[in-house]
């Protein structure tokens, strides 16, 4: 998977969403990108906070303002930002090489302890 193609893809939806720099801006973890929630515009107070994250194991965001969590495909959908077909096929063949079976039922809550 290409980490700096679904890093641009978020750009590119941050830019549409937002006039500030402070929010248009991507903070890369190890793990998953942390960025101010397209869906929400994250803290009206705080130009600085991020809450959005986008994990980058399972290609899901979450949105620890207003809650919302959904795929990264969806998430492009929703504002209007497409995915190369090339890339989305390496995508869904990363998905299908690194999520086992825990790992989906962790995400939808019925893991078993």
């Amino acid at each position: 998977m290409d980490k700096e193609y679904v890093k641009g893809l978020i750009q590119k939806i941050l830019d549409k969403e937002f006039a500030s720099p402070a929010r248009r801006k991507v903070r890369d973890y190890v793990d998953r990108l942390n960025f101010c929630a397209p869906c929400c515009g994250d803290s009206h107070n705080n130009e600085h906070k991020k809450r959005g994250n986008l994990y980058l194991k399972s290609l899901r965001y979450v949105c620890f303002n207003c809650g919302a969590s959904m795929g990264l495909d969806r998430l492009c959908k929703k504002h209007n930002e497409v995915i190369d077909p090339d890339k989305k096929l390496e995508m869904i063949e990363y998905l299908d090489s690194v999520v086992t079976y825990k790992d989906a039922e962790a995400s939808i809550g019925r893991c078993p302890v």
